[in-house]
């Protein structure tokens, strides 16, 4: 029995030296962003690579940065998602926790006996049996959540990262609205400038002259609201990429990307998007470690308290004593009923959001899909027909004006329909690019937990306006 007592000792101090690995799965997050995004992901811990990151970060600011840009810097300065990786040291020091035994109970007693005279004494060692048998079990669910940890991680990264190119397209579109609205502004001031003078001359009337000031004020309206819309633009990225202080003055490329003369493939969308994703996945996985637990609830829960070890006692008469000792609840009352019921609800319950996730997915994809295709048919409809018959009918309206068969008015006019037809172009194709980034990364592997592409919640500054918009008259 005292080799028992040592043997159980030599464990546990075996058992007491295990550490938690500092990588806790980063490689295998790191070469996994690099094979979806083609990106690179760091935990800053104070090394020498998080100083790299740093250096990174700085060197890309320097320079005018794109969409790639952009998510590189999130994804190496963002703190959120370095809040996220912490997740990872979590589920990987819960999985060493899952293999260590329990420490073990020592018990002592001292007995006199009523003359004062004879004196026991008695010890015991114990340790909870039914823990040693399930470490290999609470090992492998332990290895399960660290699993799904980083699959959370991961739909973290992609999430960022679909975050950051919707918000730069926003930007580069309302940049671009930002220099036109300055034109219609130009144009509307000439406008009202010439209209004064005319109405001084007696040329015009009182009523012709409060329009072109209404045009006018207007446009200066709309031009502070579209400046509005790029602070917030910018803002929302600076947030995004963890930026602060003088790393604010960033400038980015000017204008959005012109149409891919191909398009995506869009073959077995949905298919492709339920294999890859990473939500998905995790959730899977917590559907297994439910199954897992289901069949060993109720056995556990009603001997949960099993303990083995060494009894060694002295006799009042001096004789030493020593045996093995068992300690067993009777599962009276308690049978492991109400916790069996428990872990089945909880399968239950995780395998109803598995397949309503699935669902969600499969109809966000579809979705974006078809916004892809129309915006794609609108670009190409302002780009092809629109905006050339624009050209066409300002240069018509300027040669008649040259002939003085138009007026000033009358030329400014069609000149900031011109320019508002440009608007509603960039707007499609701003559009565009924002449901092709969620649809490649919904084939990344993650849907974006509010989609943007073709929804209303996050409008650039122009259609803040209410004006300059398809099926607007300004």
């Amino acid at each position: 029995m005292m080799r028992a007592f040592g043997l159980m000792m030599v464990l546990g101090i075996l058992a007491g030296c295990a550490a938690v690995p500092k990588d806790a799965g980063l490689a295998d997050i790191q070469r996994r962003t690099q094979s979806r995004l083609g990106q690179h992901v760091q935990w800053n811990r104070g090394t020498e690579e998080d100083h790299q990151a740093d250096e990174a970060v700085h060197r890309l600011l320097s320079e005018e940065i794109g969409p790639a840009q952009a998510v590189q810097i999130a994804l190496l300065n963002n703190r959120r998602l370095q809040a996220a990786f912490q997740e990872l040291g979590l589920a990987q020091a819960a999985l060493v926790q899952a293999g260590l035994l329990k420490n073990p109970i020592f018990d002592f007693e001292r007995r006199f006996h009523n003359d004062g005279n004879n004196k026991a004494m008695e010890f015991a060692v114990m340790d909870d049996f039914l823990h040693v048998l399930l470490i290999p079990l609470r090992r492998r669910l332990a290895a399960v959540d660290l699993e799904r940890t980083k699959s959370q991680v991961l739909a973290d990264i992609l999430e960022l990262s679909a975050q950051v190119q919707a918000s730069f397209y926003h930007l580069q579109a309302d940049a671009q609205i930002l220099q036109m609205r300055r034109t219609v502004l130009e144009a509307a001031e000439a406008a009202y400038e010439l209209a004064q003078r005319m109405q001084k001359a007696g040329n015009l009337n009182d009523l012709a002259l409060a329009r072109e000031q209404v045009a006018y004020e207007q446009a200066r309206l709309d031009l502070s609201t579209v400046e509005q819309g790029v602070i917030e633009d910018r803002e929302r990225l600076n947030t995004l990429m963890g930026l602060w202080g003088a790393d604010v003055t960033w400038r980015i490329e000017s204008r959005l990307p012109d149409l891919p003369p191909e398009e995506m493939n869009l073959d077995h969308l949905e298919r492709r998007a339920i294999e890859t994703n990473v939500d998905l996945a995790a959730l899977y996985q917590r559907l297994e470690t439910a199954g897992r637990q289901v069949g060993l609830t109720r056995t556990v829960s009603a001997i949960s308290q099993v303990q083995l070890g060494a009894h060694v006692e002295r006799e009042p008469d001096g004789l030493w004593t020593a045996g093995p000792a068992l300690s067993l609840p009777l599962p009276l009352f308690d049978q492991g009923q109400a916790a069996a019921a428990s872990a089945k609800a909880r399968f239950v319950q995780w395998w109803n959001q598995y397949t309503a996730l699935a669902v969600e997915i499969r109809s966000r994809v579809r979705r974006v899909r078809d916004v892809l295709r129309l915006t794609r048919q609108q670009v190409i409809f302002y780009r092809d027909l629109v905006l050339p018959l624009q050209q066409r009918v300002t240069e018509q309206a300027l040669l008649r004006y040259n002939a003085m068969q138009m007026t000033q008015f009358e030329l400014l006019q069609t000149k900031r329909e011109q320019v508002d037809a440009g608007m509603r172009y960039i707007k499609a194709l701003r559009d565009y690019w924002i449901a092709r980034a969620e649809l490649e990364h919904a084939l990344a592997g993650h849907v974006l937990q509010e989609t943007t592409a073709g929804s209303d919640s996050r409008k650039g500054a122009e259609d803040r306006t209410g004006r300059a918009n398809p099926g607007s008259d300004s």
